[in-house]
């Protein structure tokens, strides 16, 4: 018999203080550790026999001083959160994923990814959440009487558990978002991430971000979602209505617009998770 195979079906990595929280879905139920290094895998030759012809034509990866890092869920599952702190500033690593289905062993592996942690000021990262509605014209699940913001507050993505839906037409939500704590002092850029998916490959499906700041919304260009959930990102260097640095006031007062839409009859655009990045 075989031995169990797994493999990867969408990855995302979210700035926590000090580091990244990676999130690995997989298509079957694994248990998996993160494995990571500061030093850049080299390639090298090897030479394999083909049809009794040898030929160093082959490539194989190598790297050393892997460390290992398991999953915060306990057993098998199909989400596997891995919280990787002790990065500095403007520090770069590699890692794959390796790990077993049912207590054995699993020769499946991923490929080599690279992260990058920013540079980081004085006063490091912070992460802003939504915290209430604005405007909620779309509709949530689970529909329990919460608001729509509870949907999209948490801390780590719970995939198809609860998120806010967009049927086949364009609407737009507004949120705001948690105060910053600390005294007043500026900031760097503001990083908006949501967390979506579509849920039919035949439905052109879009999604727009914004910043509202003095009542003004600031969009960038609208991006196409995918059946399978990903991250995607705007990023807005400067307050855009000041040309400044952004301040804690700003910050306080800033709302986030997204618009998405699922141009199909009995489809949706999802979002399952929303957030601010500011260093």
């Amino acid at each position: 018999m075989a031995a169990p195979r797994w493999f990867p079906l969408a990855i995302s990595q979210n700035l926590i203080p000090s580091g990244y929280e990676v999130v690995l879905t997989t298509n079957v139920a694994c248990h998996l550790w993160l494995y990571w290094t500061d030093k850049e895998p080299w390639v090298h030759r090897t030479t394999s026999t083909r049809r009794g012809l040898a030929a160093p034509w082959e490539a194989y990866w190598c790297g050393v001083v892997w460390t290992l890092i398991p999953q915060e869920e306990a057993g098998d599952t199909t989400t596997h959160t891995f919280i990787w702190t002790g990065w500095v500033s403007c520090q770069t690593k590699y890692f794959r994923f390796h790990g077993t289905i049912g207590g054995a062993a699993s020769p499946s592996d991923t490929a080599i990814f690279k992260l990058h942690f920013p540079y980081l000021p004085k006063g490091g990262i912070e992460l802003l959440y939504p915290n209430a509605d604005l405007y909620a014209p779309a509709g949530c699940f689970p529909d329990l009487g919460e608001e729509h913001w509870e949907d999209l507050d948490d801390r780590s993505p719970d995939e198809d558990a609860s998120y806010v839906f967009w049927p086949n037409l364009s609407l737009e939500e507004i949120y705001g978002l948690t105060d910053l704590p600390g005294p007043p002092r500026t900031y760097g850029s503001v990083i908006v991430t949501a967390r979506c998916r579509k849920t039919s490959p035949w439905a052109a499906s879009f999604l727009r971000l914004a910043v509202e700041t003095y009542e003004n919304p600031y969009y960038h260009n609208y991006q196409l979602i995918t059946v399978i959930y990903a991250d995607y990102t705007d990023t807005w260097p400067v307050n855009p209505a000041t040309g400044n640095p952004w301040t804690s006031m700003e910050l306080d007062a800033l709302r986030v617009r997204i618009n998405m839409s699922s141009e199909l009859t009995g489809t949706q655009a999802r979002c399952t998770q929303l957030f601010i990045t500011v260093t």
